[in-house]
């Protein structure tokens, strides 16, 4: 392993960091799954001790160094799902059941099913809760498993990550038993990258719930079981150690972890793969919840737009439209729970969860050196000129031009397509709301830049011919309309097709797409610009 100082001098001009681009959608990530940020990180750091413990090489190091960061890169997309499954808050409900243990057993997840499931709804509606959640409990979690395995591989993939990285992503929730996910892979069948990392994304949370002896604890349940018992044992050999968890708590922890990662032909990649970066959080965004299925993607397609019009710099339309794709990132920690009910239905709680989402996505970009750029921009796209926004309260031209941009660009994609609550406004009267709240709300130069920007109007609908994957034009309709979470029969019923139709519809996308879950198939149409 290098030096630091080898790895802190860029080979060539315009070099960025992988582990830099990693580190940001790693710590994302913490907020996607209600964790301390930073606590992705230091989960890293201690893979890659307990690596270093047993002698891996170096390739497999590395393969550790990049999978304990991309270790969540699937967990916003089955999210929306567990909501409706639950009835609750998924983002703590996850952690208490795959995480702290109280689903560990029948009688731990009846006890917290009772305490926890459609706690807000009354008696009646809670055990018709209760009894759903028993008896399909396995098959949603199977799917929830399958589906972020899928989703985080095809994250790793766009990332440029290699097949053995790939492979380990794909690997972390099966078990040494053969009793995980996706496929059931036991034993040695399993990579050791995967093999280590497992032990490391569950060891910190539980050492913020329950400190070293629950670690041990933990480590000495899951023995044989879901972890393998030489890593299980290695691990506990470190964690024993004086200056171990005094590493993990380091105030440095980022600067650590930078030291640590392996150099290798990813260390440095071209600054073109911020692009890569900043799509890949538009999309981890944007499977919150089908409400804003490639609602990034597309305000960042307007806001580039809009800059443009206004006669902006390169540099200027590049910050723009990756602080577009990212703006919403502060939603990753707002439960689907939230997001898919109408304002008028949350609790004043939940309404300043929504608030601060620009704060926390602020606050997130802002710790990673090469995202940074983007923060100010992100942190204010929900300022009003007239100062009324959030969350400073920012008013006219103390609101940075890209975030005005940004807003203007939200508010069209915000009001021209379905919310909960609100169905979709039809171009006219979207533009006469703009036309409205100019001056007020929105920034007047920049709502005449997108109404000229509307005025081109839409691009010509693709031919068959021009759709990815030899898709036809009628599985482009059902793929955007399973996309919306309509279940086969409402998509049969919107199309005037059977449900069986629909069923070989979604049989032949799925192949075409080499995908083999609905969400992955998502990611596919949000790829591609399938979704208007």
């Amino acid at each position: 392993m290098q030096p630091a100082s080898v790895l802190d001098a860029p080979p060539r001009p315009g070099a960025v960091r992988m582990a830099e681009l990693m580190g940001a959608f790693s710590i994302a990530s913490d907020l996607a799954f209600g964790y301390q940020l930073e606590d992705s990180i230091r989960s890293c750091y201690v893979a890659m001790r307990l690596a270093e413990a047993m002698k891996l090489p170096e390739a497999e190091q590395r393969t550790v160094f990049y999978t304990a960061l991309l270790k969540d890169a699937g967990c916003t997309c089955y999210t929306s799902q567990l909501a409706s499954f639950w009835a609750m808050d998924e983002i703590q409900a996850r952690k208490d059941v795959l995480v702290y243990g109280e689903g560990a057993s029948a009688l731990a997840y009846i006890a917290w099913v009772r305490n926890n499931v459609a706690a807000e709804q009354p008696l009646k509606a809670r055990l018709g809760h209760y009894a759903n959640v028993f008896m399909r409990t396995p098959k949603v979690m199977a799917d929830g498993f399958a589906t972020s395995c899928e989703v985080a591989v095809r994250v790793a993939t766009r990332l440029g990550m290699p097949p053995d990285i790939q492979d380990a992503v794909l690997n972390l929730w099966e078990q040494w038993d053969g009793k995980g996910f996706p496929s059931g892979r036991r034993g040695e069948e399993l990579p050791i990258s995967a093999r280590v990392v497992q032990v490391s994304f569950i060891a910190v949370p539980i050492y913020r719930r329950y400190g070293k002896d629950g670690v041990a604890e933990f480590t000495r349940s899951q023995s044989g079981r879901f972890l393998d018992p030489a890593v299980a044992e290695a691990f506990s050999e470190i964690a024993g150690e004086d200056d171990f968890w005094a590493g993990v708590e380091s105030n440095a922890i980022w600067a650590d972890v930078l030291a640590l990662e392996p150099e290798s032909d990813l260390t440095w990649v071209s600054e073109s793969k911020l692009d890569d970066l900043s799509l890949a959080m538009a999309d981890y965004i944007d499977l919150k919840s089908p409400y804003v299925a490639a609602h990034s993607r597309r305000v960042a397609r307007i806001s580039e737009q809009i800059a443009t019009l206004l006669g902006a710099t390169a540099a200027e339309i590049a910050l723009t439209r990756r602080a577009a794709l990212s703006h919403d990132l502060g939603l990753v920690g707002v439960p689907s729970y939230t997001l898919n009910r109408p304002p008028d239905q949350l609790s004043r709680t939940e309404q300043e969860q929504m608030r601060l989402h620009p704060y926390h996505a602020e606050r997130l970009l802002a710790a990673v050196p090469i995202v940074a750029p983007w923060a100010a921009l992100v942190g204010a796209h929900e300022e009003h000129v007239d100062g009324s926004g959030y969350f400073r309260g920012l008013k006219g031209r103390d609101i940075p031009l890209g975030a005005r941009i940004i807003a203007v660009a939200d508010r069209v994609d915000e009001l021209t397509h379905d919310a909960p609550g609100q169905p979709a406004m039809e171009l006219t009267a979207a533009v006469d709301v703009l036309a409205a709240e100019a001056g007020t709300r929105l920034d007047e130069e920049v709502v005449a830049a997108v109404r000229r920007c509307l005025g081109a109007g839409a691009a010509p609908a693709r031919t068959p011919a021009e759709l990815p994957a030899g898709l036809t034009t009628r599985e482009v309709e059902v793929l955007r309309l399973a996309s919306q979470g309509l279940t086969r029969r409402q998509i049969g019923q919107r199309l005037s097709i059977t449900e069986n139709t629909v069923r070989h519809h979604l049989e032949h996308i799925y192949g075409k797409t080499e995908t083999k879950t609905r969400v992955a198939a998502t990611l596919f149409a949000m790829e591609h610009d399938l979704l208007p």
